[in-house]
Order: C-alpha cells, then structure tokens, then sequence
C-alpha cells in the first residue's frame, strides 16, 4: 500500500513515517546494514549467547552492488547530443557525473530504487538522494503512477531545558514547484505545522518555489519491480538468505576449529591433583618428566576429534554457486581461475554472459533516465536565465561493456576487416585508441601514408633492370 492522499498523513496525531511506508523503510534499513557489514544486526542468529563471538561477515551484499556499478561506470561511456554539446560537456564535468551515476548504481542494486534530484545554484546541481528519505504519493488508482515526491527528514533544535526537540522538514516536489513545510514531531508523531522560521537556517527559505520548468527536480530509477509498485525491487532481497546461510555455516565451522585447536590432556588420577578451593583438577607433572606406566594402567594422552568438516564445506560451496546462481554472478568476472583462465577477450565475455546479462538489463533501465535527468538540468539552467545555458537536444549514451580490452584480439578483429574492404582506417584507429581526437587520427593517418609510400619507393629502387629483347 502507497501513500496516496498528500494532506491526510500530515494531521496531527499521523504517526511519522506513515504506516504503508515502515515495511520499505525496514527492508531499506536491513540491506544498508548488509551493505555496511553489520550483519550481526541482520543475522541474530550468528552470535548465539551461549557461543564464542565470531565476527565473520562475508560481505557478498557489497560485492554485488559494487561489481554491477563498476561494469556500468569503470569506462566511462560517451555522452553526445546533437545540440548543447558544449553545455552537456560543461554539466557532465562541473558535476562530476560519473561518480554521481555509480553512487546511484549502488543504491538501485542495493535498494531496488536510485534517486536523482535536480537543483539550481549558480549553475545545475546533480545529487544522489538516499531513498530512505524518499515517500512516493501516487495515483489511487494507479499505483506506479507518482503525483508528487516527498523528501523528508528529522532535524532537531534544543527546547528551554537544552533537550533537543524533534522538527519534520519536507520538501514536497510536484511538476513545476516544491514545497517547503516544518512539522514539530511529538513520540513519532505529527504534532503540529510550524513556521519554517524555527529552525534558523531555514529562516529565508520560501514555502513555496517556481522551478520554472514542467517536470519533477526528482527523477527516480528502478529495478526490476512489479507493474503495480511504485519502488523496484533490491537484488539483495534474493540474497539475504543464502548469505545468511553462509555466514552461520562459515561461524559454526570456526567455532569448532578454534575449540580443538588447544586438546585436552588425559591423565590418570595419579597424576591430577584436585584444588581443594576451587575443585579444578592440575596435571602435576612438566617438563621432561618420565611417566612409568605399568601393566593394566592408562598412558596420559590428548583428548582430540575429528569434527568431519568435510560436509560443512561442502554445503558452504553449495550455498556459495547457490549464491553465484541467483546473483548472476559469473565466477570469470570475480577472477575464479579453478576452471582456468578465459585465453581472450571473447572467451571472457562468454564466460561472463550472465552477468552481463544482468548488467545490460539495469542499463536499458538506467539510460532513458540518466538522458532525462541532463535534460532537466539543462533545461533548469535556461529557465534560471544562467549565462551560457542551452537545451540539450537528442542525446545519445555510447556505453561500453566495462571488461578489459584484449588489444591482440581487437587489432585482428580490424585488420581482417580492413582488408576485406568493410572498413576504413580512420574508423579501425578510432576503435582501437578510443581516447585519440579527430587530430590525432589525421596525424597517425599521415604517419601511415608516408611509410607507404617510402616503402613503394624503396621497392621500385631495389627492383632488378629487365632488359627486352633487341635492347643493347
């Protein structure tokens, strides 16, 4: 259930956050702890009471998250337009867009949903927003349309008696214009609208702001999600478990391990003197000492066990490819070499085509909105009267797959076509120095022509004399 009626949560008495909104925010919470690696919180069962501390957090959660943005962002992909190239070229580097997408990566693998949020100051701003800070307000009857994105936070200010008091701060973004409100919390709940003035560096900050433009400054991403949600789905919902499983099996095997690795010596009672305050039974012999044993008495020995772990590691390699399988995670991408080493590019890409697949999928989710959110900016700087601000105009996003480039491979893969006449030089050498300007091209070009040519000369000059027939 989503939040549907803007002013109805916001009454006095309305618990904060609204109760259609606690099982996202507690399914948001748990994942971020996985992601940090506090996974005792998670996972009570790791630390039982009863049994040693084991800090044995397998930390797979960021290693999904991470692996999926760094094949999307490791190679930074070409952003061009048609018109405002200049101005896209301009947004992309004073925002450091990259780094802003692969901290959106994260948070749409991590979350299910990525949040940008657009604003104006002195030129367009492009910032990650975390969704736990996000309340969607949809159509009642239809639930994954939005009609406003609430942004909403606690700040807190000290009352007459020094206690910090609780204050709601929302920023309630519809197409067009953003709201601005202040709620002073009560025991979770809204108590009252107060003026924003209370809190001081809110005190020149207007209720309500023209943006200028028709779209929303909050443009989300999803992950694969339901055609009624209104939020995606987190890849690592379909992981906790097997993790889980992983991490208790892996702690249990550890605890046995460290429980035998100091045996217990077996002695007979002739050689164990009893404290008679504590009770505690001491071998009293050390050293080099002889033990006599004689006929029909026990030698002292170690108490020792063979705990066969051999099944507990298997299971624990079972939950990993288990793991591996609803990941898809290819085991090539993570530099598994058991089964060998992948001899080229291609054979690479094969081996990694579930991931791939994967990553391909998030990425045709991810362009349209990355497209829509430069758009946006561009369009804020224009609306804003910023100097030097253009539209930009049928935008397109070269992306790469973000694997290392075999360059044997490649420089093959060019020759055979350029002899067989299905290319040209030029766009051989733009594909295999993909950093080079249309300068440098033209200068290797030059350079290529005139080893040509003095290979032609130096070939006609060693060419043996043909004397025809009747010449002297």
């Amino acid at each position: 259930m989503a939040i549907t009626d803007l002013d109805s949560i916001f009454r006095a008495g309305e618990p904060w956050p609204p109760v259609s909104e606690a099982a996202r925010l507690q399914a948001y919470e748990r994942y971020s702890r996985l992601y940090e690696g506090d996974h005792d919180a998670v996972f009570k069962d790791l630390n039982p009471k009863d049994a040693p501390h084991i800090d044995m957090a397998l930390n797979w959660p960021k290693r999904v998250c991470t692996l999926v943005a760094d094949l999307l962002w490791g190679e930074t992909p070409r952003f061009e337009a048609s018109k405002g190239q200049e101005a896209l070229d301009r947004i992309l580097e004073a925002n450091r867009f990259h780094l802003v997408s692969y901290d959106c990566t994260v948070d749409l693998v991590k979350y299910g949903t990525g949040l940008f949020k657009i604003r104006f100051d002195q030129h367009g701003i492009i910032e990650v927003i975390d969704p736990r800070l996000w309340f969607p307000v949809c159509n009642p009857d239809n639930a994954a349309e939005v009609t406003a994105h609430i942004l909403a936070w606690t700040v807190y200010k000290p009352n007459e008696d020094g206690k910090d008091e609780p204050y709601l701060r929302l920023e309630i973004h519809h197409p067009g214009r953003i709201e601005n409100r202040l709620y002073k919390l009560k025991e979770g709940k809204i108590e009252k609208a107060v003026d924003l003035a209370t809190i001081a560096r809110y005190r020149d900050l207007p209720d309500e702001i023209e943006t200028g433009i028709e779209d929303f400054l909050i443009v989300p991403i999803h992950n694969l999600k339901a055609s009624n949600a209104v939020a995606g789905r987190s890849d690592l919902a379909d992981l906790e478990d097997v993790v889980h499983e992983i991490e208790k099996r892996a702690a249990q095997i550890s605890r046995v391990l460290d429980q035998h690795a100091d045996p217990k010596l077996i002695a007979p009672s002739n050689l164990v003197t009893i404290d008679p305050t504590t009770g505690q039974a001491f071998f009293t012999a050390s050293g080099s000492r002889v033990y006599i044993v004689n006929e029909g008495e026990k030698e002292p020995s170690y108490l020792t066990w063979n705990a066969e772990l051999e099944y507990a590691f298997r299971q624990v390699e079972m939950m990993k490819d288990h793991l591996q399988a609803v990941g898809e995670i290819s085991p090539a991408i993570l530099g598994d070499v058991k089964n060998g080493l992948a001899e080229s590019g291609s054979a690479l890409k094969r081996l990694a085509l579930p991931t791939l697949a994967k990553v391909n999928r998030l990425r045709q989710r991810i362009d349209p909105q990355l497209k829509e959110v430069l758009r946006i900016c561009a369009e804020l700087e224009v609306a804003s009267r910023m100097s030097g601000a253009t539209l930009i105009e049928n935008l397109t996003i070269a992306w790469r797959d973000g694997l290392p480039a075999d360059a044997m491979e490649n420089a093959q893969v060019e020759n055979l076509r350029t002899v067989a006449r299905l290319t040209s030089r030029r766009a051989a050498l733009s594909r295999l120095d993909e950093g080079a300007t249309e300068k440098d091209i033209d200068a290797e070009l030059e350079a290529i022509e005139k080893e040509l040519e003095a290979d032609r000369v130096q070939v006609i000059d060693n060419e043996p004399l043909k004397l025809e027939m009747g010449e002297p």
